[in-house]
């Protein structure tokens, strides 16, 4: 019960990161990470889950770091020049 609602949690952060984005970016990571939660809806492996939700974690806060960088700013920029 403990990894559905550590799943939960890891779902809700992706979803709140995307938000950062420029709407078709956004899109994009929500569409990337319902993607993977339905891949590995199955998964039962303890081991495997940890693996998948300490990564999860580590995406999240490198969407984060990205999304307050001078990096995102400029390819929002290039996106409405075009």
């Amino acid at each position: 019960m403990a990894g559905s609602r550590d799943a939960i949690r890891l779902y809700r952060a992706i979803f709140g990161a995307a938000t950062l984005y420029p709407p078709l970016m956004a899109k994009k990571i929500r569409f990337n990470a319902r993607e993977l939660f339905r891949l590995r809806r199955h998964e039962t492996d303890p081991t495997a889950l940890a693996r998948y939700l300490a990564q999860g974690h580590a995406d999240v806060t490198l969407l984060r770091d990205i999304a307050h960088s001078s990096l995102l700013q400029a390819m929002d920029r290039k996106h409405k020049t075009n």
